[in-house]
């Protein structure tokens, strides 16, 4: 115990305010006002690595923190039912009915039940592509633009690059078009 509290009395002294204000902000990683909580702040100032990746995979997923542990470690199961909470006084109610074999291209149709009515979407399995599922049937990601990759520019549908509006060293602003992009008989300025 007399560890802990020489530990304790060394530790650097700080505010929350600080912590969060250094996260959040125009210049920062997470402009948006209010985002950054106390809690953040505090996860932040003991495991910056881990909040780092907390806040990566909330961008790239959304909030997930109405489903149950269960659910959100091992994904829904088939015949299973959770309750989702998105605001006092409107409850989702989300039963898994079927998940599809994947198909040449990976894809599978999920049928899920949402509030006791039937729908269907159509994704890719991630265990698939990653190799994980199937074996030789499984199929590379195709590249798109890497976050934090200066230069990495995605494009919004397949497609093939008939021109190009830049050369390497010129200055471009947001907005201009660096490519001319056709998909199907559709060409689009990017």
């Amino acid at each position: 115990m007399v560890t802990g509290f020489v530990l304790a009395a060394r530790a650097t002294a700080m505010t929350m305010s600080a912590t969060g204000s250094q996260l959040s902000g125009p210049s920062t990683k997470y402009p948006e006002a209010g985002c950054i909580s106390d809690n953040d702040a505090m996860s932040y100032a003991q495991y910056p690595a881990v909040f780092q990746e907390f806040m990566a995979a909330k961008e790239e997923h959304g909030e997930l923190s109405e489903l149950d542990t269960r659910t959100f470690l091992t994904g829904l199961q088939v015949g299973r039912e959770i309750e989702v909470s998105i605001e006092h006084g409107k409850t989702l109610v989300v039963r898994l009915l079927s998940v599809s074999p994947p198909d040449a291209r990976a894809m599978v149709d999920v049928t899920f039940e949402l509030n006791g009515q039937a729908r269907v979407v159509r994704v890719l399995d991630q265990a698939v592509v990653e190799g994980a599922g199937v074996g030789a049937g499984a199929l590379a990601a195709r590249a798109k633009a890497e976050a934090g990759v200066a230069g990495s520019v995605g494009a919004p549908m397949p497609s093939v690059v008939v021109e190009t509006r830049v050369a390497a060293g010129d200055t471009v602003e947001a907005g201009d078009a660096l490519v001319v992009l056709s998909a199907m008989k559709v060409v689009v300025s990017r």
